[in-house]
């Protein structure tokens, strides 16, 4: 079982650098791709070396979903099971262990994640710190909503809509439960920290709630049973939190209530 853990980033060298290439550059039970555009690599070889990868041209709307095909054909051609999709701000965590620490339990947590996928998982999360607040901060559970900015995926399957702006976790929740690859969980070994619109680079270039909005008909023609909450209010990230997905999130439970 081999896991590509693959970072798509775009003009955070420094921010990538400081949160999340700091345990990355020591795990052993994954290899580390940094998947940047070509006019970035100098910057990010500088930081990274040979783990850095010239992926799809970035500065556009749909630069990010571009950039995740990019690596989900890459992670097929090279023969990797699993990506493990890291978001280039999002640091890990575990109860009271400390930063020089959390690499070996980060590993650890890989190990865990490849018998899981082993026993016929599809894809699975990362939880997020409320989640490991009330959880028993160990194994999995069936995941009924979409992903956070840390997931594993088996590779063939990250493939998305370029049409559609950002919001690779909801699409990707949708297309597996379209395709009947309903072995999904969270794992409650780790958690996140992945701050939202706070650093600059990035998503943060575009403006976000403007280009989502444009792209939600297209959603819709894919996914006809989402709705669109009016009611909801906005931010401004996108409109991924307006967005009604609870036929899909049902055909999630119907699943592990059949196979549990």
């Amino acid at each position: 079982m081999k896991i590509l853990a693959a970072v798509p980033t775009y003009k955070r060298t420094y921010i990538f650098e400081k949160r999340a290439w700091y345990y990355l550059k020591n795990l052993k039970n994954c290899d580390v791709k940094v998947f940047c555009d070509k006019k970035e690599y100098k910057y990010y070889k500088q930081v990274a070396g040979d783990c850095v990868v010239v992926g799809a041209d970035q500065g556009k709307p749909n630069g990010l979903i571009s950039q995740l095909n990019f690596i989900g054909n890459y992670a097929v051609k090279n023969n990797y099971d699993v990506v493990w999709k890291v978001d280039d701000k999002l640091t890990l965590h575990k109860s009271s262990i400390k930063k020089k620490d959390i690499v070996r339990h980060i590993d650890q947590y890989l190990v865990s994640i490849k018998k899981q996928f082993n026993l016929g998982a599809d894809a699975i999360g990362t939880c997020k710190a409320r989640e490991y607040l009330h959880s028993s901060k160990k194994g999995f559970s069936p995941r009924y909503k979409p992903f956070d900015a840390s997931y594993f995926v088996r590779s063939n399957y990250l493939s998305l809509d370029e049409k559609v702006f950002s919001m690779d976790e909801l699409q990707l929740y949708l297309k597996l439960a379209v395709l009947n690859k309903l072995n999904v969980f969270t794992c409650y070994e780790i958690y996140i920290d992945n701050p939202m619109g706070k650093y600059k680079g990035g998503l943060q270039l575009f403006d976000r709630l403007k280009e989502s909005k444009a792209s939600i008909s297209q959603l819709l023609k894919t996914y006809p049973e989402i709705k669109y909450k009016d009611s909801r209010s906005e931010t401004n990230i996108d409109i991924g939190l307006a967005i009604d997905y609870i036929y899909y999130r049902n055909i999630y439970k119907n699943h592990f209530l059949t196979n549990l």
